[in-house]
C-alpha cells in the first residue's frame, strides 16, 4: 500500500515586483510569464516531488509584497516549515527590505523554520551584489541562491534542495528541535557556491 507523501509548507515573501509569482510558476510549470499580474494577498499552488523513494508535496504559498498585504502576511506562516525571502539584483530596495522580512518571519513564523534567500533575475543588469547576497545569507544563516525565473537558472535546484535538506532534518538525531538553530548553522558555506550565471 502506498504511503501518503511527506506534507511541507513553503512560504514566499519579499518585496513586490521581485518576481515571486514568477519563481512558483517556473517551479511548477516551467513557463515564465511577462505580464504577470501582482499576487493580492497569496496565492497557493502544490507539487508532487520524490527524494530518494519518498513523496514530499510542496504546499507553496506565494504572498502579496504590496505595502497594503503585508498584515496579512504573517497568518500564511503558520505551519510553515520553510521560507524564501526573494529580492532581486536589479532592485537595491528590494534587498534592503529583507531584514524587514527576516524579522516578520522571526516573529511569526516557526522557531525552527528552514531559511532561503533567493536572489532573483539574475540574468539581468545588477545594483546588488553577489557577495552582498552571500554576506546578507550568512548573517541570517540561510541557504543562498542566485536565480532567474525568466530563463529557469538555479530554479530546479532551489525546490529540489527544499525537500532533501526538509527529509534531512525529519531525521530525530540530525538537529536539536528545541534550539530551532541547528538548521541552518552549515548553510552558508555549503550553499553559497550555487549560481546560475
Amino acid at each position: 500500500m502506498a504511503t501518503e507523501p511527506k506534507e511541507l509548507k513553503i512560504v514566499l515573501v519579499g518585496h513586490t515586483n521581485v518576481g515571486k509569482t514568477c519563481i512558483v510558476r517556473q517551479a511548477t510549470t516551467g513557463v515564465f510569464s511577462e505580464d504577470s499580474a501582482p499576487t493580492l494577498g497569496a496565492s497557493y499552488v502544490s507539487k508532487l516531488t520524490n527524494v530518494n523513494g519518498t513523496d514530499v508535496r510542496l504546499q507553496i504559498w506565494d504572498t502579496a509584497g504590496q505595502e497594503r498585504y503585508k498584515g496579512m502576511t504573517p497568518m500564511y506562516y503558520r505551519g510553515a516549515q520553510t521560507a524564501l525571502i526573494v529580492y532581486s539584483v536589479t532592485d537595491t530596495e528590494s534587498f534592503e527590505s529583507v531584514d524587514g522580512w527576516l524579522s516578520s518571519l522571526r516573529e511569526n513564523a516557526e522557531p525552527n523554520i528552514t531559511l532561503f534567500l533567493l536572489a532573483n533575475k539574475c540574468d539581468c543588469e545588477r545594483t546588488v551584489s553577489r557577495e552582498q547576497g552571500v554576506e546578507k545569507a550568512k548573517q541570517m544563516g540561510a541557504h543562498f541562491y542566485e536565480v532567474s525565473a525568466k530563463t529557469g537558472d538555479g530554479i530546479d535546484d532551489v525546490f529540489n534542495d527544499i525537500p532533501k535538506f526538509f527529509l534531512e532534518n525529519q531525521t530525530p538525531s540530525s538537529t536539536d528541535q528545541s534550539t530551532g538553530i541547528s538548521l541552518n548553522d552549515d548553510s552558508g558555506s555549503k550553499k553559497e557556491g550555487k549560481s546560475c550565471c
